[in-house]
């Protein structure tokens, strides 16, 4: 009966003693932790950064980094068996996942994290109807989602086939200017916001329109008569600055005085 009793002793010592060899066959501390999760503009430098419990010390851990989503798998990942691997963020929209894997052989540890792609949406501003002659301010802006980076190269260019050449001064700011030339028409301006590989763009018309002017009817008076001439201009429902007017008389056949109208524009 003793025997027994010590045999399945015995036979219990044994099998616990198999399960702690078995348990702790592999490294003390294999785990995988990987950074948060974060929010990026296309062409970003993404970088993935993770932690084999050993901080990349133990060469008999092996370290991979895989794409868990669909979306993901066309991502060109660089040392992807490293603790640290990188890419450049794509220029379509979307959460991207990807898998951290840390394994002796034996056992294997896991963990993912999400990368979320945004996009620049970039403005040009609104239509903007004008007269000869004046300076244009072009408004330009572009929002990243409130992902905080530095200041992204901006460019502004004149569209081909514009009814006449401009000339941006600040081309390269959020707000350039330009005298309107005094060629009618529709002038198209394109911004463009870079970041690395990705561009966003967007574009602006500036109609250019005709300031119409008109002098009035022919008057016949007699001499001493006090005479007053009525001339008129039309800004095609632009609102412009004060215009000056200029009345200018010349000497003209038959004893009649000729008069010329000539509007100003402000510079």
């Amino acid at each position: 009966m003793y025997t027994a009793r010590i045999g399945v002793v015995i036979l219990s010592l044994m099998l616990l003693s198999c399960g702690r060899v078995a348990e702790w066959r592999g490294p003390v501390g294999l785990r995988a932790s990987v950074s948060a999760e974060q929010t990026v503009l296309p062409g970003d430098l993404v970088t993935l950064t993770a932690d084999d419990g050993f901080g990349g010390r133990n060469s008999s851990i092996r370290v991979t980094w895989t794409a868990s989503t669909q979306n993901a798998k066309g991502v060109i990942l660089n040392n992807a068996n490293s603790l640290q691997a990188s890419f450049t963020a794509p220029s379509t929209m979307g959460t991207y996942i990807f898998h951290f894997q840390a394994t002796n052989g034996d056992f294997w540890a896991n963990a993912s994290t999400k990368i979320h792609v945004q996009p620049i949406i970039v403005s040009a501003g609104s239509l903007q109807n004008v007269l000869p002659g004046h300076s244009v301010t072009l408004t330009g802006s572009y929002n990243t989602n409130d992902v905080t980076r530095r200041d992204l190269p901006i460019e502004w260019v004149a569209a081909t086939g514009n009814p006449a050449t401009v000339t941006l001064s600040g081309a390269t700011t959020l707000s350039p200017t330009f005298v309107v030339p005094d060629v009618v028409g529709k002038y198209v301006f394109n911004l463009s916001v870079q970041n690395g590989a990705f561009v966003g763009k967007s574009r602006v018309t500036v109609n250019v329109v005709e300031l119409v002017v008109n002098a009035g009817a022919d008057q016949t008076v007699l001499s001493g008569d006090t005479v007053s001439l009525v001339g008129t201009y039309d800004t095609a429902g632009v609102v412009a600055p004060s215009l000056s007017i200029n009345r200018v008389a010349r000497d003209g056949p038959d004893c009649a005085a000729l008069f010329s109208w000539g509007i100003v524009r402000p510079c």
